[in-house]
């Protein structure tokens, strides 16, 4: 997505507990597959508060309780994903497992526990192997 040219611009690479910006900066933020990575996503989730403006937004996706190798390695087959998307697919459920999975109850708890208001939180990827979830400030 960086490399060789990043495809939209401006592009800024930053640590998700110190990004760069200038507190009540943005009205939306979105992480995609990044926060059930993260050893502390609380934190993160904190520099993201700070970062929007009163009523911000955010909207993330992550794994669910649903994905696992096992479930990802059905569907592939049942799909006949083959290449890039079946590795895609396999990979992301590995990572899963290693690190986390998120139930509906966890979701907001974390947004709880940051400060914030979840404000829903719905299955998607196929047969629901993310879990996208939004909030607000």
């Amino acid at each position: 997505m960086f490399r060789p040219s990043a495809l939209h611009l401006p592009v800024v690479v930053a640590n998700a507990y110190d990004l760069p910006f200038e507190s009540h900066t943005f009205d939306l933020i979105t992480a995609s597959n990044l926060i059930f990575l993260l050893s502390n996503p609380i934190q993160a989730l904190k520099k993201m508060k700070e970062l929007l403006c009163g009523g911000g937004r955010i909207a993330m996706l992550n794994p669910s309780d649903y994905l696992n190798e096992q479930t990802a390695l059905l569907f592939a087959n049942e799909k006949g994903l083959e290449g890039v998307a079946r590795d895609t697919l396999l990979n992301w459920a590995r990572r899963a497992t290693e690190y986390h999975q998120w139930t509906e109850e966890e979701t907001f708890a974390l947004y709880s526990d940051a400060g914030m208001k979840c404000m829903g939180s719905i299955l998607k990827v196929g047969p629901g192997f993310g879990r996208f979830s939004w909030g607000i400030a």
